[in-house]
């Protein structure tokens, strides 16, 4: 037989030896050998004949790696560890079997994972006793791995606190922690990150907060918004240097205070819809190289206007002035001119009624015609004080449907300056400007008021030098009333300021 012509391991024997008697029907000494074999490719284990001790209860130990090895495990989350009681090994990454830790959560691919690091020390039980299947449940602190909280004194906190790796020295410095504070009136949750945080949420994030929320970025902060709405009662922003690209921004505020240092943004198209804009400023100081804009209707309040001008220049080359209706009335005036010459081609006066009181005038004319239907004036007293005024306009054209204006103070300082605006409404409670040096060049100025007024408490004039030439003047009073102290003209007296 083939299949029974091969190699045998021989695993048990028995030898019989039978002796006959010493009579006639003996048959002498028989020897019989029986075998038991097996084929010599199935493995052999003989039966055990002493039963398998069980190990009970729980043995520490310290988890074990090699040199300069912080974690030490195998794919399957398994650990070596050194047993307190073995004096055959140490520290060697050998000292034990593969172990398997026990951890708070374990699925297919997901679970919490928390690998005991070399040098803890562990608690390692056996399954159902057995020596052959240890495992390791749980990790204790002791003298060597204090707690990373200062115990009794921190008592309130609860919370979990890793280690760098790399780190031999490794402390409370060198970690990321999340720690909740059970205070009781000052509960609170602390997420610390050694270095960088990232959060990803695939669909909404929402996050709500009670009262205050304050935000500190030493370094750039960049947010990359498909659309933006933001609802806000009150807002202050304190901004050193604001660099803002913004493709479609839509924001509601309340209340808005800010203070910035440096802003500087870049618009490609800004549209804006204002129902009522109301803006109070105390103190506004601009400085603009090139302002164009484009104003429908400009409605402005001013309360009190001061302005400062060093230096005012202003060339117009032509100018058009039409009014409709026009009336002043002058609680105050007084002008005091040092020189005053006046150069006038043709002047055309028509003055229906015309009463005239002066204490002292002196008027020189090369040429003079004044006819006067009726002229009336009423002046307390007039004071102008001008040390120089000139005014050369290329061209100044303005055309204003309605125009109010009430500033509380305002100060402006402008390069170049060109306002088109569809519709603007300002009310400024004090309006102060103060020009070093103010240059105006206007190709052509054209001013159609429908109805002007204009009531002055006080007004004062001071008038160094003022030259004054004229092509053609004409000039129509329905009414004109002037009272006078003394006509100097008629004494025969010149004055001088």
């Amino acid at each position: 037989d083939a299949a029974r012509n091969r190699r045998y391991y021989v695993t048990a024997s028995q030898l019989t030896f039978l002796q006959d008697g010493p009579d006639s029907s003996g048959q002498g000494r028989n020897v019989m050998a029986v075998f038991r074999a097996m084929a010599d490719d199935r493995p052999f284990r003989p039966l055990r004949l002493t039963a398998k001790p069980i190990l009970p209860g729980i043995q520490s130990a310290t988890v074990v790696g090699p040199v300069n090895a912080e974690v030490h495990t195998d794919k399957l989350g398994r650990i070596r560890v050194h047993f307190h009681w073995d004096r055959y090994k140490t520290q060697e990454e050998d000292a034990s079997c593969w172990i398997r830790v026990s951890q708070a959560w374990a699925g297919k691919g997901w679970g919490v994972l928390a690998m005991p690091r070399v040098g803890q020390e562990v608690l390692v039980t056996y399954v159902d006793g057995d020596l052959d299947r240890p495992m390791v449940t749980g990790i204790v602190y002791n003298g060597d791995n204090p707690t990373p909280y200062d115990l009794p004194k921190d008592i309130r906190y609860t919370g979990l606190v890793t280690r760098s790796l790399s780190l031999k020295q490794g402390r409370y410095s060198n970690a990321s922690q999340i720690t909740f504070d059970d205070q009781r009136g000052a509960e609170r949750v602390m997420v610390h990150a050694e270095r960088d945080m990232q959060q990803t949420t695939e669909r909404n994030s929402s996050e709500a907060v009670g009262q205050d929320k304050n935000t500190s970025v030493k370094g750039t902060s960049t947010s990359v918004t498909g659309a933006s709405i933001s609802y806000t009662g009150v807002s202050v922003s304190f901004t050193g240097l604001s660099v803002s690209f913004t493709g479609v921004s839509t924001s509601f505020t309340g209340l808005s205070t800010s203070f910035t240092g440096v802003s500087t943004s870049f618009t490609g198209v800004s549209t804006g819809f204002t129902g009522v804009s109301t803006g109070f400023t105390g103190v506004s100081t601009s400085f603009t190289g090139i302002s164009t804009g484009f104003t429908g209707v400009s409605t402005s309040f001013t309360g009190v206007s001061t302005s400062l001008t060093g230096t005012s220049t202003s060339v117009t080359g032509t100018s058009q002035s039409m009014t409709g209706i026009s009336t002043s009335m002058t609680g105050t005036s007084v002008s005091a001119t040092g020189m005053s010459q006046s150069m006038t081609g043709v002047s055309s006066s028509y003055t229906g009624t015309s009463t005239s009181v002066t204490g002292t005038s002196t008027s020189v004319t090369g040429t003079s015609k004044s006819v006067t239907g009726t002229s009336m004036s009423d002046t307390g007293s007039s004071t102008s004080i001008t040390g120089t005024s000139m005014s050369t306009t290329g061209s100044s054209t303005s055309v204003t449907g309605t125009s109010m204006s009430t500033t509380g103070s305002s100060a402006s300082v402008t390069g170049c300056s060109v306002s088109t605006t569809g519709a603007s409404a300002s009310v400024t409670g004090s309006s102060v400007s103060v020009t070093g040096s103010s240059t105006g060049v206007t190709g052509s100025s054209m001013s159609t008021t429908g109805s002007s007024v204009s009531s002055t408490g006080s007004s004062v004039s001071s008038t160094g030098s003022s030259c004054s030439t004229t092509g053609v003047s004409y000039s129509y009073t329905g009414a004109s009333y002037s009272d006078t102290g003394v006509d100097l003209k008629k004494l025969g007296m010149q004055v001088k300021s």
